[in-house]
């Protein structure tokens, strides 16, 4: 399971961004590569990686209850049944 959460935390670097940028030009119907070029210029650079930490915690707990949970329950299935 601590894999999994682990996993997933660091998958979360690379959606983050992705997920800011997607959100930003439904927001503002920007262009692909417009709408980073906007947040990093009024935000900076830091500004690309908001929700950073959110989003590494949303994907660790999701990876870890969808890897890491689904092999024990099975196990405790098979067990008891």
């Amino acid at each position: 399971i601590g894999s999994g959460f682990i996993g997933g935390a660091i998958s979360g670097f690379a959606c983050a961004p992705m997920e800011l940028v997607m959100i930003q030009q439904q927001r503002f119907g920007t262009s692909l590569l417009g709408t980073p070029a906007k947040i990093i210029t009024e935000t900076g650079l830091s500004g690309i990686f908001r929700g950073l930490f959110m989003s590494c915690g949303r994907e660790g707990i999701f990876t870890a209850g969808y890897l890491g949970l689904g092999p024990v329950a099975t196990q405790t299935l098979r067990e008891e049944y």
